[in-house]
């Protein structure tokens, strides 16, 4: 918990991390990026830093505040994980190769089905069958 003393300026420090998130999500958005805007704007403020434009101590008590409430993001699977301690043995692991192969399976079938349909809808022009009408298409 931060003292009343250096929570507004904790508070100041996490809304720049936010505008900076932001900024950096737009440009990444803009310049069709193959990074999201979080770690755009890491790769940034880390420049800022290492070029000695941004003081470590400008934003320490922001990153703290933020790094501290981190913990809320993973409250619900922690508690899961808490309720169901099985869940980190065996039955555990046997669920999530189910879930990765099931969806691997899932995902292999659409591919195959699209392909397919892909191939005959190819077919069909080059076999000089009628088109279907445009209302149909």
């Amino acid at each position: 918990m931060l003292k009343p003393s250096t929570a507004v300026p904790a508070l100041i420090q996490a809304g720049f991390f936010i505008v900076v998130w932001w900024a950096c999500d737009a440009v990444a958005g803009l310049l069709h990026l193959p990074l999201p805007g979080g770690v755009v704007g890491l790769i940034v403020v880390t420049a800022l830093m290492l070029a000695g434009w941004l003081p470590h101590g400008r934003i320490d008590a922001g990153a703290k505040l933020l790094l501290g409430e981190m913990l809320l993001f993973f409250t619900p699977p922690l508690m899961a994980v808490l309720n169901h301690p099985e869940l980190l043995g065996w039955t555990g692991l046997k669920l999530a190769a189910i879930i990765v192969l099931g969806t691997l399976g899932v995902m292999l079938a659409v591919a195959a089905v699209v392909e397919r349909a892909i191939r005959w809808e190819g077919g069909r022009g080059a076999k000089g069958l009628p088109e279907l009408p445009e209302a149909q298409r």
